[in-house]
């Protein structure tokens, strides 16, 4: 190696690195052979180097390069790599430091990069091998048949909770009781009965696997009439809802469960909200399920809906999928919220669990999701005091709800909810200096949450001509037309403005609050390390920024 090493060759990769008549491409070029040598010999690297590759970090001529992103990715993989090292002499403390840095001070393509090198530190997941047949046929039963077939007394009404039926089944279980038993038919629609059959599978599954789970959690328990999970539903029930247009024929699964099942952290309504100390104890509760169920690869792929853009998910390869690494537009983070997939009995929606075999890289994007998830729903706890001051006001303004976030709760919050992930990810407490501004991200979240800017999305022709005509007015009218107007509008003639929000930034545009992505790109990049330290014996991270 010709460079940063202990002997005398200090000068070539060096030069280049910090001497201002070498070019982008040059700096480049010896990062990645700086990034060579350390692999051939990490124990010739000099001190020197850190200093000088955290000195590229703040050289504007770098950062206004339009490339700068892959030096920065070139960069952070040395320090990461000489951070973990074990090198004597406190080296790697140093380079750990310079990184947690680099995530509390930086932004834009600086934190990314290093962020995503944090996360990259290589070790295994390897989940659970659920077996994969699944029945060839599914019996055809009446409602009726389900409960006497399920062994259960009904005592009270069916009700519907989104596309499920719930029948209470204890006299105590008014379907405002927590404590209350329920009997649960969960709908797939006409489509295929495999989501359903996946989610007996990892019910089935969690029930079992409960020896080391740090916190409770209320599993429901499958019901299965002559052998199968699935079945499809013979006739008619009540007050069927309006989206659920055809019910005889449905998959279905049928489970047991508490009330508490539908019990939302976040809800809404004056009876059923959760006061905040109940509210924390429930997040911090499902953030340790999150992290713990995930190390164990165990992973659930939507805490909450996330997506960039819905309208054009049939058209979009990624189907319109949130990716919060790529710094794009959250499409409507309020409405996401409404009913988390997690509450009061644990995590929920067996549907969306699925087994992570592979590398750590691969998994940082989840874990972020999951994080992503528990901020918004946080934010949406605020907002969901006054549910209905939401959207435009008469002269076109946006509404201002900032008076409804309490700064200090939210920054503690959240820290806590980290704290938590964290112990459930890695199996300890953090004890270092997250490397997040807090003080900054509480305040941008409140500014960006609590008053509603960006409101439109916008119905391209493009998307338009996927829809049949009844589907184009039906989708009109889910968003706020009324039946005539939908009709008055010809299809696939222009774009069509909706006000669907609030979104976080404007449509086709970046996120307007890049602050919540980096904070969890920052916290999931952590959490990597900590997992990494965890499999090799080390103590946990005591790093400051």
């Amino acid at each position: 190696m010709t460079a940063f090493t202990r002997s005398n060759h200090t000068t070539g990769l060096k030069e280049i690195l910090i001497r201002k008549d070498y070019d982008f491409s040059a700096k480049y070029l010896a990062a990645k052979r700086l990034n060579e040598g350390i692999k051939e010999d990490l124990g010739s690297i000099h001190p020197e180097v850190i200093p000088v590759i955290e000195s590229l970090y703040h050289d504007p001529a770098i950062r206004d390069q339009t490339q700068c992103y892959f030096l920065y990715k070139e960069l952070s993989r040395a320090l990461c790599a000489i951070g973990v090292g074990g090198i004597n002499g406190g080296l790697d403390q140093a380079a750990l430091s310079a990184v947690f840095k680099i995530l509390a001070h930086q932004s834009g393509h600086a934190h990314r990069a290093t962020a995503e090198a944090l996360g990259s530190l290589p070790f295994g997941i390897h989940g659970p091998d659920l077996r994969r047949e699944e029945p060839q046929e599914t019996p055809w039963l009446s409602l009726h048949t389900v409960l006497i077939k399920s062994g259960v007394e009904a005592h009270g009404g069916l009700q519907w909770r989104g596309r499920s039926m719930v029948v209470p089944l204890d006299q105590k279980g008014a379907l405002d009781h927590a404590e209350g038993r329920i009997l649960v038919l969960k709908l797939n629609g006409s489509g295929p009965p495999s989501s359903l059959f996946r989610e007996c599978q990892w019910m089935d599954f969690l029930s079992e696997e409960t020896s080391d789970r740090p916190v409770s959690f209320r599993v429901p328990r499958v019901i299965r009439i002559h052998g199968a999970p699935v079945f499809r539903l013979d006739g008619n029930a009540p007050a069927t809802p309006s989206d659920l247009r055809t019910f005889h024929g449905c998959h279905a699964v049928a489970f047991i469960t508490h009330w508490d099942y539908f019990a939302y952290p976040n809800d809404a309504d004056p009876k059923r909200r959760l006061s905040p100390g109940r509210f924390r104890t429930v997040m911090l509760k499902n953030a340790m399920l999150f992290g713990h169920l995930t190390a164990q690869g165990v992973l659930h792929s939507a805490p909450i809906p996330l997506f960039h853009n819905r309208v054009q998910a049939s058209r979009r390869r990624d189907g319109g999928v949130y990716e919060w690494q790529q710094g794009g537009r959250l499409d409507r983070w309020l409405a996401s919220c409404r009913y988390p997939n997690f509450g009061c009995s644990g995590l929920r929606d067996f549907e969306h669990f699925s087994s992570f075999n592979g590398i750590s890289r691969m998994l940082y994007p989840h874990v972020g999701t999951q994080l992503l998830s528990l901020l918004l729903v946080a934010g949406s706890y605020f907002r969901n005091r006054k549910p209905n001051e939401v959207g435009l006001k008469p002269d076109g303004t946006p509404v201002d709800a900032r008076h409804l976030f309490e700064r200090t709760l939210l920054g503690k919050w959240i820290l806590d909810m980290f704290d938590a992930y964290y112990q459930g990810f890695c199996g300890s407490r953090f004890s270092g200096e997250l490397p997040v501004n807090m003080d900054r991200l509480t305040h941008r979240m409140v500014e960006e949450m609590g008053v509603d800017h960006h409101m439109e999305e916008i119905l391209r022709v493009a998307d338009q001509h996927q829809m049949e005509a009844p589907e184009f007015r039906r989708f009109l009218e889910d968003r706020g037309f009324t039946r005539e107007a939908a009709r008055r509008i010809p299809k696939g003639v222009a774009d069509v403005t909706l006000h669907t929000g609030p979104h976080l930034g404007g449509f086709n545009q970046r996120i307007s609050l890049p602050e919540m992505t980096e904070a969890v790109g920052a916290m999931a990049a952590v959490c990597m390390l900590g997992k990494y330290r965890q499999r090799l014996g080390l103590d946990p991270i005591q790093i400051s920024s």
